[in-house]
């Protein structure tokens, strides 16, 4: 059964059980750290110039080194790494672009040496480009050729169409002075029409004259006739008013007399109605005086009676104050003694009283005031302390942010040397895939002897012939 242990990768299997090879200590993975820290420090001071992205890459070099990672690490390995290293400090310091060169130079023998300068398929697809511009430039002759022949042909019928449109033109006149000719005689028959019509509208209007004058003379007659018969009416309706109003002035005549009548009954009742009442009221005020007289007569007696009652009271009021009235005042002098002693006591008794509650509000103030000098006191040292802690709280935080700017800059000075490291290895992918494009371009002693006849026509510049192009 395996186990897993902390290798120098991570964790790992153990391979104690198998017998091949034991697991480094945590010393000496510690002191393998300690020797990498340290060499990483010199190629960093040998390469890096004081740069932050030359130091990243050199970073990049030495963690990416796969024999720091072994067990045994040689010279070779170093060698190589300080290599890796110099190239990707050299890539870094580049400011200008690698540029790619032209075909590679013929590294062949002296095989085919009348064709080799042409034996390059990069040259035999310029030869094609060129016989397809030259096949482009004959199409484009064909095209202007027809231009012009489709020009004239279009310029005849221009011409064609033009003398159409001319003789449309003098159509058109013709039948517009024909078209004239007819409205000329359609306007004189709609005049004579017209005419016809007015001398028609005339006689209907003498005629309607004529029965308007006949039918105003009628209305006139029926009209008198009317003002005859209304006449009459009128004056039929004025002697019948005029006799209504006879026997309405006679029948008024005698509603007067009979008011008159009717008034004069009424004087009589009301005088009659007068000497009884003052006969009414000779008897009352004689009964009210004998009312009067029995009246006066209980006032006296009530008056007397009272006289009477009021020499008995004051006669026993001073017997008894002779015998009872002493002994009343007596007490009375001293209840109000003692009234005026309980009243005495009573007011210094809330007076010490007051005294006292002054004296408590005096020392509950005291004890107040006490109380908030020293909430005052605690508020201000709780604001001091507040802040103090706002200020340590503000110092930490500008460390923190400082270092989280330094872990920014840290981690574009990385992505710097990220970048620069996959310009590298970019830039070795196209250099590689450029050498064997270059490579690839060249023809094979096969291939120039199969288009043998197309690279004498490359070298003689005659486009009439194609080889095989395989």
């Amino acid at each position: 059964m395996a186990t897993t242990i902390a290798g120098p990768n991570g964790i790992c299997e153990s391979e104690a059980l198998m017998g091949s090879g034991t697991a480094m200590s945590a010393q000496t993975l510690k002191r393998r750290e300690g020797l990498k820290t340290m060499l990483m420090t010199r190629l960093q001071k040998q390469h890096g110039g004081g740069d932050p992205v030359r130091a990243a890459l050199v970073k990049f070099e030495v963690e990416r080194c796969a024999a720091l990672k072994n067990s045994a690490f040689s010279a070779a390995d170093l060698a190589a790494l300080e290599k890796n290293v110099a190239e990707a400090v050299k890539a870094a310091d580049k400011t200008q672009t690698r540029e790619g060169g032209g075909p590679m130079t013929n590294a062949r023998g002296d095989y085919h040496r009348e064709v080799d300068e042409v034996a390059n398929w990069t040259k035999v697809a310029m030869f094609q480009a060129d016989f397809v511009n030259v096949a482009h430039a004959k199409q484009q002759a064909e095209k202007l050729k027809r231009k012009e022949e489709l020009r004239e042909q279009l310029a005849h019928q221009g011409f064609q169409k033009k003398q159409e449109k001319r003789a449309a033109v003098e159509a058109k006149k013709a039948d517009g002075s024909e078209m004239a000719r007819l409205m000329s005689m359609y306007e004189q028959e709609c005049k004579d029409v017209e005419d016809k019509r007015t001398a028609k509208l005339m006689h209907y209007g003498k005629e309607r004259s004529d029965q308007i004058a006949e039918r105003q003379a009628r209305r006139a007659v029926t009209t008198r006739l009317k003002q005859l018969e209304d006449q009459e009416l009128l004056d039929a309706l004025r002697k019948e008013k005029e006799e209504k109003d006879a026997a309405a002035a006679a029948q008024q005549k005698v509603m007067e007399e009979k008011n008159r009548q009717a008034m004069i009954e009424f004087e009589k009742a009301r005088q009659r109605k007068v000497a009884e009442k003052e006969a009414k009221n000779v008897e009352e005020a004689r009964l009210n005086a004998q009312w009067k007289a029995i009246l006066d007569k209980q006032e006296a007696d009530r008056a007397a009676h009272v006289e009477r009652l009021k020499a008995n009271i004051s006669k026993n009021s001073r017997e008894y104050e002779d015998t009872v009235g002493a002994m009343e005042k007596e007490r009375d002098r001293r209840d109000e003694e003692r009234r005026r002693k309980y009243i005495a006591d009573h007011e210094a008794a809330e007076a010490a009283d007051e005294r006292a509650r002054q004296e408590r509000r005096l020392q509950m103030m005291r004890y107040q005031t006490s109380i908030q000098q020293q909430q005052k006191a605690e508020l201000a040292e709780r604001n001091r302390a507040h802040r103090e802690e706002m200020r340590l709280h503000a110092l930490e935080q500008n460390k923190e942010a400082v270092a989280h700017e330094a872990q920014i800059q840290q981690s574009l000075i990385d992505q710097k040397a990220k970048c620069v490291m996959k310009q590298k290895e970019l830039g070795e992918q196209i250099e590689e895939k450029r050498q064997a494009k270059a490579s690839a371009a060249k023809m094979t002693p096969l291939e120039v002897s199969m288009n043998r006849d197309l690279l004498i026509s490359i070298m003689d510049g005659d486009h009439g012939r194609m080889g095989i192009l395989c």
